[in-house]
């Protein structure tokens, strides 16, 4: 990671389906990705993310701002986890 880079910190549903798991970008509306396990999921999500990002940058779009600036680069959160 470049010290310039900006980090954005991008929420991700995992929830189980019936052929393993999909995850998906609230704040992305139709961006559904599945995947056999749930960190098989997750990465095919962050990938899709990058890619939105990617474009939205490139061509100086505005970013969604629920998108924000922070810390931690994705979060996860697998529905239905009880919180410990």
């Amino acid at each position: 990671m470049h010290p310039n880079d900006t980090i954005f910190e991008v929420p991700i549903i995992i929830e189980p389906d019936e052929d393993g798991f999909h995850a998906y970008c609230p704040d992305l509306p139709g961006l559904h990705m599945p995947g056999d396990t749930k960190e098989e999921a997750f990465e095919n999500a962050k990938d899709a993310v990058k890619g939105f990002l990617m474009v939205k940058l490139k061509y100086g779009e505005r970013i969604p701002s629920s998108f924000t600036e922070g810390k931690t680069k994705y979060a996860a959160f697998l529905a239905g986890a009880q919180k410990q």
